[in-house]
C-alpha cells in the first residue's frame, strides 16, 4: 500500500475511532449528567432526539454534498461541526445548551459517517471497510472504559466531554492538513454521473437497506446506552460491575469487527449467522439476572452484531449500483442517525411507563424484525437484474 494512501487509512480509523467515543461515553455519563440537570430517566431521549436530527439532516444530503463541496470539505465542515458542539456542552450550565450541543455534534457525526463510509465503499477492501467499523467500536470501547475510570475517582460527566473535545480538534486538523488527499472518484463513474436523489429512491432495495439500517442501528445503541443504566437502577447491581459489563459488551464488539475483517468473501451467509446469534444473545439478557450470564449475552450480541453494519455498507454499491451509492449510503446512515435517537429513546419511555426490565423484550423485538427484513432483502436482491441499478450484484 502506498504510503499516501496508507497515511489516509490510518486518519479515517482515526476518525471513528473519535466518532465512537460518544456512544461509549454517554452511556456511562447519563446517570450523573442527568442528575446534575434534573431530569428523568427517559430525558435521555431528548438528547438523543437532537443529536439525531442533525445526523439525518447531514446524511440525507451527503450525496448532494460530496457533489457539490467535494469529500474534502465536507470532512473538515464535519471536524468542525463535532468540536463546536462538544465545546457548548462542555461549557454548559443550562440544559438548553447540552441539547443544542448534541444538535452541532450530530451534524458532524452524519456527515463524518455518511462520508467516511461513502468513500470507504469504493476505495477499500471489505477487510479494510470492516476495519474502519472495528475503529468505531474501539472507540466506543475506550469511551465507556475512560467514563467508569473518571467516575471511579471522582469524576464527572464533563471530564467525558473534555476528551471529546480533545479527539474532536484532533480530527479537525488531521482532515484539514491533508485536505487536497480526499477525492471520491470511482473508477467506473464520473461525478456527473451520479443519479439525483429520487431516482435512488425509487428502488425498493434502498428502502428495506433504510429499515434494516434504522432497526440495526437502534439495537446496537440502546443496548449500549441503556445496559448501564439498565444493570444498576433496573437490577441493584454495583456502578463498578455494570460499568464494566457495558465495557465488555462494547469490547466485544470490537474484537467481532477485527476478527470477521478477516472475511471478505460471504457476507450474506455471515450476517444471517450473526443474526441469528445476536437473537440468542438477546434472549438470553432477557431471561436471566444472573452476572454471569447477564455478561455471557452481552458478549455474544456484542461479537455477533459486529460485521453487519459494515457488511451491509460493503454490500450497497453491488446492489444498487455506484451511481446510486453516494445517495444510498446517505440514507442508511441518517436512517442510522435517526435510529441511534429513536430506538434508544422509545426504550426509554417504556422503561419509564414499565419499568426497565421492558428493555430486553424490546431489543428482543427489534432483533426478529431484522432477521425477517434481512431475509426479505436478501430475495430481493436476487431477484434484481444488473440492469436495474449498472451494477452486478454482491
Amino acid at each position: 500500500m502506498p504510503i499516501s494512501q496508507l497515511r489516509l487509512v490510518v486518519i479515517a480509523y482515526a476518525s471513528f475511532v473519535i466518532l465512537g467515543l460518544f456512544d461509549g461515553l454517554l452511556g456511562v455519563a447519563w446517570p450523573s449528567m442527568r442528575a446534575a440537570f434534573g431530569q428523568p430517566v427517559d430525558a435521555l431521549g431528548l438528547l438523543l432526539a437532537m443529536a439525531m436530527t442533525g445526523h439525518i439532516t447531514a446524511s440525507f444530503i451527503n450525496g448532494k454534498l460530496i457533489t457539490g463541496i467535494g469529500l474534502a470539505r465536507l470532512l473538515v465542515y464535519s471536524a468542525g461541526l463535532l468540536s463546536l458542539g462538544a465545546l457548548l456542552q462542555l461549557a454548559a450550565f443550562a440544559w438548553l445548551l447540552i441539547l443544542s450541543g448534541g444538535l452541532l455534534v450530530g451534524m458532524g457525526m452524519g456527515l463524518l459517517d455518511a462520508g467516511m463510509n461513502t468513500y470507504a465503499a469504493s476505495h477499500f477492501r471489505p477487510r479494510l471497510l470492516n476495519w474502519l467499523h472495528a475503529s468505531f467500536g474501539l472507540g466506543t470501547s475506550l469511551g465507556a472504559l475512560l467514563m467508569t475510570g473518571y467516575l471511579s475517582i471522582g469524576g464527572d460527566w464533563r471530564w467525558g466531554i473534555a476528551t471529546l473535545v480533545l479527539g474532536y480538534v484532533l480530527l479537525f486538523v488531521a482532515f484539514l492538513t491533508t485536505r487536497k488527499a480526499w477525492q471520491y472518484r470511482p473508477e467506473n463513474v464520473s461525478h456527473t454521473h451520479y443519479a439525483p436523489s429520487r431516482q435512488t429512491l425509487r428502488l425498493p432495495l434502498v428502502w428495506l437497506s433504510i429499515a434494516l439500517f434504522f432497526l440495526y442501528t437502534g439495537l446496537e445503541a440502546g443496548i449500549g446506552f441503556w445496559t448501564f443504566t439498565m444493570l444498576t437502577e433496573g437490577r441493584g447491581m454495583g456502578e463498578g460491575t455494570a460499568g464494566l459489563l457495558t465495557t465488555l459488551y462494547w469490547s466485544s464488539f470490537l474484537v467481532g469487527r477485527i476478527v470477521f475483517g478477516f472475511i471478505e468473501s460471504g457476507l450474506t451467509r455471515l450476517i444471517r449467522f450473526c443474526l441469528i446469534a445476536a437473537g440468542l444473545g438477546v434472549l438470553l439478557l432477557t431471561l436471566s439476572e444472573a452476572i454471569f450470564l447477564t455478561l455471557v449475552g452481552l458478549v455474544i450480541i456484542g461479537f455477533s452484531i459486529a460485521p453487519i453494519f459494515p457488511g451491509w455498507v460493503a454490500l450497497t454499491p453491488g446492489r444498487v449500483g455506484h451511481r446510486h451509492a453516494p445517495n444510498a449510503i446517505g440514507y442508511q446512515i441518517g436512517a442510522a442517525g435517526l435510529a441511534g435517537a429513536a430506538l434508544p429513546g422509545l426504550a426509554g419511555v417504556l422503561g419509564d411507563a414499565y419499568g426497565l426490565q421492558i428493555m430486553p423484550w424490546f431489543f428482543l423485538t427489534i432483533v426478529i424484525l431484522i432477521i425477517l427484513l434481512h431475509e426479505w432483502l436478501v430475495r430481493i436482491s436476487a431477484k434484481v437484474p444488473q440492469e436495474a441499478h449498472g451494477s452486478v450484484l454482491s
